[in-house]
């Protein structure tokens, strides 16, 4: 193999290992800009629970219990650490975090996601099982679903997968693996709660990123209302 097929090689392993670095900070700018254009009030709405209220409940656990945490690097942080070398002249080791940051952020994604398509799923049909059409659509949205749910999990497996075995952020010690063990579980459930939450108002619509619920007619315009005819002078 040539040498400029090497470098051109390494610099795509560069630039996928960067991009899940940041991916859950990626991600999140990317829906917001996508949410603003298209008024998808569903993502503004998850960005509320990614941005603000994840961290936020992870941030008492970083604060109290860093001591205990292994340290962590600019590799496995989120947002990279102001180094203090600069004014200082000496080098020192990152503030250890017990929730990774990353991590309590990416399973909340993955979290959401997945409720929000077993959610979707497990929607009653508008019409009538009889009805062809609505048979129709109903199997499509849940093939759709099917294959949102398949594809969050194996997205899961190589994020998690790189977090845990290639990057070594989150072994260090037993008290890392737990911290991950923990992010992991309670970033996925606040995930899943966040998105009950949103979904208990206007059946879904302002909290399905998919965009299925958008899509579905409500029940309520499927009935067949008495009408009544007035006579015109």
């Amino acid at each position: 193999m040539s040498t400029s097929l090497l470098t051109i090689v390494s610099d795509i392993k560069v630039f996928l290992l960067n991009g899940i670095q940041s991916f859950p900070l990626t991600m999140a700018g990317t829906m917001l800009i996508l949410g603003f254009i298209t008024a998808n009030y569903a993502m503004l709405f998850f960005l509320l629970g990614l941005l603000v209220i994840a961290p936020l409940i992870a941030f008492p656990f970083n604060y109290y219990l860093s001591s205990y945490a292994p340290p962590s690097s600019d590799v496995c942080n989120l947002v990279m650490d102001f180094d203090m070398s600069i004014l200082t002249g000496t080098s020192s080791p990152g503030i250890g975090t017990f929730l990774p940051y990353w991590i309590v952020m990416t399973s909340f994604f993955l979290g959401y996601m997945f409720i929000n398509a077993l959610d979707i799923f497990s929607m009653a049909p508008a019409s009538p099982d009889s009805d062809p059409a609505a048979t129709q659509k109903t199997n499509l949205r849940q093939s759709q679903t099917v294959i949102g749910m398949a594809m969050i999990f194996l997205i899961l497996l190589v994020l998690m997968g790189f977090r845990f075995f290639y990057s070594g952020c989150d072994t260090n010690g037993i008290i890392g693996i737990i911290g991950a063990v923990l992010g992991l579980i309670g970033g996925s459930v606040l995930g899943g709660a966040w998105y009950k939450t949103l979904s208990g108002t206007g059946q879904g619509r302002l909290a399905d990123i998919f965009g299925i619920a958008n899509r579905l007619m409500a029940p309520s315009s499927l009935k067949d209302n008495p009408v009544g005819c007035v006579p015109v002078a």
